[in-house]
This record gives structure tokens, C-alpha cells and sequence, in this order.
């Protein structure tokens, strides 16, 4: 999705029936109203995969009980 807007990623994502968007933007609250969209939004600190298993299952349970327009921060683990 590089080059495209994040309005429009988050269009494309609705119309293309997501419910959640996990994304490391964490500029996207700043620049969308979120709680007004048909997903639910989900931020991670990186894309490591080594690092991410150590929050996989707060990532998971994010995931699995979104609602749409809420936000979810998943955090670095010690």
C-alpha cells in the first residue's frame, strides 16, 4: 500500500469487508477520527517477528474482540 493515503487504506480495507487494521502508523489517530469507521484499529510497536511473539497473544485477543472505531495499543513486553 505504499503511496496510497491512509483514508484510502482504510476505505479500501471497509469496502474489502476487514474488521481490523493492525498497523505500526501510529500517526493514524492523529490524522483520521477513527471511532467513525466500520473497523477497529490495532497498533503494534514493530514488525519484528522476533519481538512480536512476545505479545502474540495480547495481539491475538486484540484482534479477536475488536469492535469497529475502537483503537488498541499493543505495547513492548520486558
Amino acid at each position: 500500500l505504499a503511496g496510497v493515503s491512509n483514508g484510502e487504506m482504510i476505505s479500501r480495507a471497509i469496502s474489502d469487508g476487514f474488521d481490523v487494521i493492525v498497523s505500526l502508523d501510529r500517526g493514524i489517530p492523529h490524522q483520521q477520527n477513527l471511532d467513525r469507521h466500520a473497523v477497529g484499529f490495532v497498533f503494534i510497536p514493530h514488525n519484528d517477528i522476533d519481538r512480536i511473539r512476545a505479545y502474540a497473544d495480547a495481539l491475538a485477543e486484540a484482534v479477536a474482540t475488536i469492535t469497529p472505531g475502537r483503537v488498541v495499543r499493543i505495547t513492548d513486553q520486558p
